[in-house]
């Protein structure tokens, strides 16, 4: 079983980051879940976490639900 460790530990220096819960929209280059899986975190694509067929507005409602952090270079998401 693995255990998620949240916030810093007592040794832990000041660059110490939480593990997140990304979601990587499918416009972000696909290199990038590996990297972030390295760093600790927890990633899945748009695809992979079913919501591939989803339109802005409503991944951004399924994101903030279920995910801290949803990665995107969609300039117009904002406007969702």
């Amino acid at each position: 079983m693995r255990h998620r460790r949240i916030g810093r530990s007592k040794g832990a220096g000041l660059g110490a980051l939480r593990e997140m819960k990304i979601l990587i929209d499918e416009c972000v280059p696909a290199g990038l879940k590996a990297q972030l899986t390295s760093l600790g975190h927890e990633c899945k694509t748009v695809q992979e976490a079913g919501y591939g067929s989803k339109k802005n507005g409503e991944l951004l409602m399924l994101a903030e639900a279920h995910w801290d952090v949803l990665l995107t270079s969609d300039r117009k998401i904002r406007y969702q």
